[in-house]
């Protein structure tokens, strides 16, 4: 099973197949692959932009860390999804 802590570089076609080798059963029709791997690349899409509007500086500060509330933005997505599917598994919906 590859993880995010795996010396890969991390990509979304890397969480991508660990994901997919996780969560769907072998069995599964290729559309249905096809349609959870877009649903999973539309989901980092949005995630990602959100993450990068968190950090954005106004500014323009290439040196600028993140900010306390950015961090803790940052921490609320990730509870969020924690709480989405508290087993690991895929969650509701």
């Amino acid at each position: 099973m590859t993880t995010c802590h795996d010396p890969a570089p991390l990509t979304v076609a890397f969480l991508w197949a660990s994901h997919r080798e996780r969560e769907v059963p072998p069995d599964t029709p290729v559309a249905i692959v096809e349609e959870r791997r877009r649903d999973f690349y539309a989901g980092a899409a949005a995630l990602l932009s959100g993450m990068l509007d968190l950090v954005d500086d106004p500014d323009g500060d290439p040196d600028r860390g993140p900010t306390a509330r950015e961090l803790d933005d940052i921490e609320r997505i990730a509870e969020e999804l924690a709480d989405f599917a508290p087993d690991g598994g895929p969650g509701p919906g």
